[in-house]
């Protein structure tokens, strides 16, 4: 079937996964610019999950977004270029897709633990200064399900997403390897290879939660924000475990509580109801909050590989949620951290 802009922002388009993976080094700038990737992708058959049309694009989407921005744009910029000068030299906000050399002695490089690690560590209690959120016997089930997800050899005849690139071994070391990697780091892929603070994040957040204005200026206009936010649709997806999600034609997640949630469904949005955005592999957020005028960033360095759900910023933006209502029924000027009360 035909796919709309709106179908790839919504995980519908059929191309989740790929039958020939890509080389690292086509993401790079000049190679996009060549359209290697986006030939690749065109000629990618598509493949749909046997209960809903959803399923969530880890990279497929960014790739074929940004091949869409490069053909929209007049002077045929990539995503990356367009953030550059849109973001960062106009607004000052550090976020970045697609370093530059100089940018790389800027980054921290990033670790996690080891399957033997994190298996011992899900023995000690959290209280007792356990490093992983859950005891052994539910770390169990989260490995068993990462190990099915990502590491067995695919039973519908994908590739790995990059040639060359093996689905076994170690995810706390191979993962860290790949991602610390200059060619990755250097590399275009919107839904991966972002680079940023947490306060930049949340900076662009805080501006989203207001409409997008940022510092007297606009990250985005009213009428973009609006149409960024449109028609979101719920439905089951299939990378989730049948899980429902709810994403506009723009491609951001509206995070709600349903009155029916499963536990799947709870674990990944405890705490943010009312949110909007999106969550990385690893731990890293950045959500907003209409309503309750709330940007909410985190990133980090060390890497919970395992966690689908992204547990440790789940907990931070329940109290912070939390925090922010208890300010607004005392009638606290929250924004201006004014400690009086108004009338």
């Amino acid at each position: 079937p035909d796919v709309k802009v709106e179908d790839v922002l919504r995980h519908e388009s059929g191309l989740a996964n790929l039958h020939v993976g890509i080389e690292p080094t086509h993401l790079l700038k000049d190679h996009l610019h060549k359209g290697t990737v986006a030939s690749l992708i065109a000629n990618n058959k598509q493949t749909f999950p046997d209960s809903t049309p959803r399923e969530y694009h880890n990279l497929t989407g960014g790739w074929i977004i940004n091949e869409v921005v490069r053909k929209a744009t007049p002077d045929n910029v990539t995503l990356g270029t367009y953030i550059r000068r849109e973001f960062y030299k106009k607004h000052n906000v550090d976020v970045h897709l697609g370093l530059t050399k100089e940018e790389l002695a800027r980054t921290h490089p990033l670790k996690a633990m080891t399957v033997t690690k994190a298996v011992l560590q899900s023995l000690i209690p959290n209280a007792f200064g356990g490093e992983v959120e859950h005891n052994i016997f539910v770390f169990g089930k989260i490995l068993n399900s990462f190990k099915k997800k990502f590491m067995e050899v695919e039973k519908r005849g994908f590739a790995p997403m990059f040639a060359g690139q093996s689905q076994q071994g170690d995810p706390g070391k191979s993962i860290p390897e790949f991602f610390n990697s200059s060619v990755w780091r250097e590399g275009e892929s919107p839904a991966g290879s972002v680079h940023a603070s947490a306060r930049a994040l949340a900076k662009l957040a805080a501006a989203m939660s207001m409409g997008g204005k940022v510092e007297g200026g606009e990250v985005i206009t009213p009428g973009a924000w609006s149409l960024l936010h449109a028609n979101p649709v719920c439905r089951p997806d299939a990378q989730f475990g049948m899980a429902r999600t709810e994403f506009t034609q723009g491609g951001v997640n509206m995070y709600k509580d349903y009155e029916d949630d499963t536990m799947k469904e709870r674990l990944m949005k405890s705490g943010r109801d009312g949110f909007v955005g999106w969550k990385g592999m690893g731990g890293s957020v950045i959500q907003w909050h209409p309503k309750l005028q709330i940007g909410f960033g985190y990133a980090c360095t060390f890497l919970t590989w395992w966690d689908m759900v992204n547990t440790k910023a789940r907990k931070m933006q329940k109290e912070v949620k939390s925090c922010v209502q208890r300010a607004k029924e005392k009638n606290t000027d929250v924004n201006n951290n004014d400690p009086t009360t108004t009338s």
